[in-house]
């Protein structure tokens, strides 16, 4: 398995660090050539807006609609965002791939960054979230399978193979979340 994370902005090296340190073999993905070697996609948190307008200038927005139709992807805050099927804000265009609408920056601004426990469905031990301008989510589908809630708010969800939360699990060293993503991706492959 090779997993591709995005990396024309944003986290893409620390989450680049946690695949590394679960053995798996991964790629940086800057264009249509290295997105196509992949069997799975992270689109990292970072700016939405700046996310948005290069994968449309650069035209890497249709192959990333046309990828997700057949291999998994996960957003992590701003991945989520352009992933969303609607956003609060009309300089983001989403990519229309998870049936959530996202609202940018609804957790607070960067100065109020926070961490906190949470419980994640697949798990007994809280994970430890860390939220960085972190948007929130209403679910458009019944078809979407909450694994974790803040306030009683979805900030990680599942959608058929796709993977969203308004988090950045690849601050921590708690590698959970991407070894769920992984064993997503794997059960796909079978």
């Amino acid at each position: 398995m090779l997993v591709g994370v995005l990396a024309i902005h944003g986290s893409f090296h620390l989450h680049q660090r946690v695949l590394n340190r679960l053995n798996i073999s991964n790629v940086l993905v800057k264009n249509k050539k290295d997105l196509n070697k992949t069997d799975a996609l992270i689109m990292p948190g970072g700016e939405s807006t700046v996310i948005s307008q290069i994968l449309y200038k650069t035209k890497l927005d249709n192959e990333i609609i046309n990828y997700s139709k057949k291999k998994s992807i996960y957003g992590t805050c701003a991945g989520g965002i352009i992933m969303s099927s609607k956003i609060d804000d009309k300089i983001v265009n989403p990519l229309k791939i998870f049936n959530i609408s996202a609202e940018r920056n609804s957790w607070g601004r960067q100065i109020d960054s926070f961490t906190e426990n949470v419980t994640l469905s697949f798990s007994k031990d809280y994970f430890k979230a860390f939220f960085i301008r972190a948007p929130k989510y209403k679910i458009l589908s019944k078809n979407i399978k909450v694994l974790s809630k803040f306030k009683g708010e979805p900030i990680l969800m599942q959608e058929g193979k796709h993977l969203v939360s308004s988090f950045h699990p690849e601050l921590g060293l708690d590698t959970r979340v991407h070894k769920y993503f992984i064993q997503m991706v794997s059960n796909e492959k079978i």
